[in-house]
């Protein structure tokens, strides 16, 4: 058979593409994890700051929350999302918190302690070059650490706006856009902890606040 007939197949007058390849899968987002995290790895392996590590949290955090909030009847079978109890909610809110925070904070420490030159490069883009990026990357460094401590929705809101608008500095100062669509966990992540929050608070038996960390470990321990 050739490749046009694996691809597509005849009917009506019409071809119809097999889309079997952009099933999401648990082994999907399990290689996503691994891959996200080696790949954001092998930016201090290759001699830069541990921050870069950090800061590209949303790479392999959000695939593991999607993986852990997934069911299916195999590694490669199709995935559904599995029903959020409140043990779920915790250790999926707690990833979450974790995955934001921690690229916010990564991304701020290259401004405040790194001052890499290519965010200086951005801020000129868009005539902001009197900005002092050592403030800038403070200011980031605080908002991840309140996201790490508050569950207010504003802040989540904000944090998700915050991140589009940076990562839309790439394109902006001329880099392709893939840099943007890269970077899509920056933004998912808060966004994805905003609903997740609000999905506690409406349904029945889950918390309505946010989740501590002991609740978090005894929501591991019973499961």
């Amino acid at each position: 058979m050739g490749l046009e007939a694996h691809a597509a197949h005849r009917h009506g007058g019409h071809f119809h593409w097999h889309h079997h390849a952009f099933i999401a899968t648990p082994g999907r987002l399990l290689y996503a994890t691994i891959w996200g995290f080696w790949t954001a790895l092998l930016r201090p392996l290759a001699g830069e700051p541990i921050w870069e590590t950090i800061e590209r949290a949303g790479n392999y955090g959000v695939p593991l929350a999607f993986l852990l909030a997934s069911q299916a009847r195999g590694w490669f079978s199709k995935l559904e999302i599995r029903p959020i109890d409140a043990a779920l909610n915790h250790r999926l809110a707690w990833i979450l918190r974790v995955t934001t925070s921690a690229l916010l904070i990564g991304h701020g420490a290259l401004e405040a302690v790194i001052q890499k030159p290519l965010l200086q490069q951005h801020l000129a883009a868009v005539g902001l070059s009197f900005v002092p990026i050592t403030a800038l990357g403070g200011f980031e460094i605080a908002l991840g650490l309140a996201v790490l401590l508050d569950s207010a929705d504003a802040l989540l809101l904000f944090a998700a706006t915050w991140k589009i608008v940076t990562e839309s500095l790439y394109p902006i100062s001329g880099a392709p856009l893939w840099e943007f669509i890269e970077r899509g966990g920056s933004y998912v992540a808060p966004l994805a902890l905003f609903f997740l929050i609000h999905q506690a608070r409406i349904v029945p038996g889950t918390p309505p606040t946010y989740p501590s960390p002991l609740g978090v470990a005894e929501s591991f321990q019973k499961a």
